[in-house]
């Protein structure tokens, strides 16, 4: 069986020698394999074979924790998703294509993220809804001086114009190759740190917005070393500095039509709402374990940086993990934003494991506390206690056992995903143990 015809149409008018069938493992490093145009109709629908270890590789390098699972042993098959095929303009001759694991009956694999969050969308679907998302990137530009020592590209800071000034060429490349590939760019600006950069591509369906984030990331690195700097979405790169998060707004709809606001009341969650935020909320310190899913990821999670650190929500307020943004004119608000994830987490299993948490709180009509209206970082133990609020996990160990221990995520994400997971993460964590901040940044710089 060889690929739709339009698409080898496609291959041809474009002279592609290289196909890559791309995927991200576990640590949320992008992986893939080319194949030679020769070669394609081989693998047109299965795509081509891989070891079930692929999938537990660590971030560090490639090893596979026994505790994962996983072994080198069985094979499952990167299937091709054609629907997903773009050409990137800084790769003459190669084209990509987003891929979903399949075991030897043709089954969808479990441990594969992006068919975790096909199943999650499942879901959604079973209850007539819809979820849309995007995510606002934000990264550093560095370079090494004549030390090897890592220095920032610019010093400005939060939404300064000498920012945008010292990056004019580049930022005009990654906004034009974004294009090209079929992402909608929608604003730009200096973020906080010193050479850091945020770019918002614009919401789409909540699979499309996973498969973005990938995009989005090699070609910001692939841009930027053509310019001479390099691009890093690791979250802490200076301890002076504020960190880099990768925030995911999302919203609901049936039928095309928008689920968050209240049609009665501006600026006001709807029921439906008001209990998918209240899911998310309740298992928050159980999704730190993969929405902040590395030791750097907690440098940045701070009081007062603007990402959220108490068990919280509110309208307008960028100090609660979970903001509901209103707008000037309705519909509003017509999203809830996560702050606390960073591009360290896997998309898929970050907005997998959001839709798993919300429709927990749909489904069991969890309540939803009061909205904070002040920044929670001023509350005193006692006003905390008194709103019946609580810290969010400061390190890893904590929200990996907080995960292990949500038995609504656990259950979502699986026996085999789960398992996997969880034995990356705790063994990346031991063997990072003792690692100054130096080691850390010099061994993670370029795998976000």
């Amino acid at each position: 069986m060889t690929m739709a015809a339009d698409w080898k149409s496609r291959l041809e008018e474009h002279d592609i020698r290289w196909v890559r069938f791309v995927w991200s493992d576990l640590s949320n490093r992008i992986r893939g394999e080319a194949i030679h145009i020769d070669a394609i109709d081989s693998v047109a629908s299965t795509g081509p074979a891989f070891t079930e270890g692929l999938m537990g590789l660590m971030l560090l390098w490639d090893h596979v924790p026994p505790e994962s699972g996983l072994s080198p042993v069985g094979q499952v098959w990167a299937r091709p998703d054609w629907s997903t095929l773009r050409l990137p303009p800084y790769l003459p001759g190669h084209a990509e294509i987003m891929t979903d694991f399949v075991t030897r009956d043709g089954e969808p694999w479990a441990c594969s993220p992006r068919v975790f969050l096909k199943r999650m969308i499942a879901r959604l679907a079973e209850r007539g809804m819809e979820m849309a998302a995007s995510f606002e990137n934000e990264f550093h530009l560095v370079i090494r001086d004549e030390n090897g020592s890592i220095i920032p590209c610019d010093h400005s800071n939060y939404a300064c114009i000498e920012g945008l000034n010292a990056h004019r060429e580049l930022l005009d490349d990654l906004a034009e190759t974004l294009i090209a590939q079929g992402i909608s760019v929608q604003a730009c600006h200096a973020e906080a740190g010193h050479g850091q950069v945020e770019m918002v591509i614009k919401h789409r369906d909540v699979l499309g917005a996973a498969d973005q984030q990938l995009v989005f990331r090699e070609t910001a690195r692939e841009i930027s070393a053509r310019h001479g700097k390099t691009a890093t979405f690791l979250p802490v790169v200076f301890e002076k500095f504020a960190g880099t998060g990768c925030h995911v707004h999302f919203s609901l709809t049936r039928d095309g039509e928008n689920l968050i606001p209240d049609g009665a009341t501006p600026h006001r969650l709807s029921e439906t709402g008001r209990r998918f935020l209240s899911g998310v909320l309740h298992h928050l310190p159980a999704l730190m374990g993969i929405v902040a899913p590395i030791n750097n990821s907690y440098r940045r999670l701070q009081p007062g940086m603007w990402n959220g650190t108490i068990q919280c929500w509110g309208y307008d307020n960028k100090e609660a993990p979970l903001r509901v943004p209103t707008s000037l004119e309705p519909p509003s608000p017509t999203n809830i934003e996560l702050k606390t994830n960073d591009q360290a987490a896997n998309p898929y299993l970050t907005l997998g494991a959001i839709i798993a948490a919300g429709l927990h709180g749909l489904d069991e009509e969890l309540p939803l506390p009061e909205s904070v209206d002040v920044d929670p970082n001023v509350l005193t133990e006692h006003d905390l206690a008194t709103r019946g609020l609580s810290v969010l996990p400061r390190d890893l160990t904590t929200s990996l056992n907080l995960l292990e221990a949500d038995t609504t995520l656990i259950e979502a994400m699986g026996p085999i995903l789960s398992k996997a997971y969880l034995g990356v993460k705790r063994y990346e964590l031991q063997a990072q143990d003792g690692w100054p901040f130096e080691t850390e940044i010099d061994w993670l710089l370029t795998a976000f």
